[in-house]
């Protein structure tokens, strides 16, 4: 798109997250990049088009909400600089590698990244994803 200065084509999108308890995470689908360092949560499963909206919540400044342009639905999360940064803020959202698709790893390191990921983890599975996500975005 091209930007001109008719305001009348910018859009404005605001990120309505879902409460974490909520996400079935039977049906969402996590995604860790080693290459770029960034962990996506499709919460319904499905990869689509979306903006992400940086998220103001403190000294979160790598979480950002994967907003349908279309309809305005929060459909995800994008998490920028995961191991590098982001885990270290916050420990528990190691689980959510559990569930993650693992790009750029082979088979032996990405087990060996499961493993850990498991240790850190003391909660059921859906318990510690919902409260590792509600950490991150609170």
């Amino acid at each position: 798109m091209a930007v001109n200065k008719n305001t009348s084509d910018i859009m404005t999108l605001t990120p309505a997250l879902p409460d974490p308890a909520s996400i079935d995470w039977t049906r969402a689908r996590v995604v860790y990049d080693r290459v770029s360092d960034e962990l996506s949560i499709s919460f319904d499963g499905v990869v689509r088009a979306a903006a992400s909206i940086a998220l103001d919540i403190g000294d979160h400044d790598y979480i950002y909400a994967r907003v349908n342009p279309t309809t305005g639905e929060t459909v995800g999360l994008q998490i920028d600089g995961f191991l590098s940064y982001a885990i270290r803020q916050h420990p528990d959202a190691a689980v959510l590698l559990t569930q993650a698709e693992l790009r750029g790893y082979d088979d032996l390191a990405a087990a060996e990244l499961r493993r850990w990921a498991w240790a850190q983890m003391h909660e059921r599975a859906d318990v510690a994803l919902s409260a590792a996500l509600d950490h991150l975005i609170a």
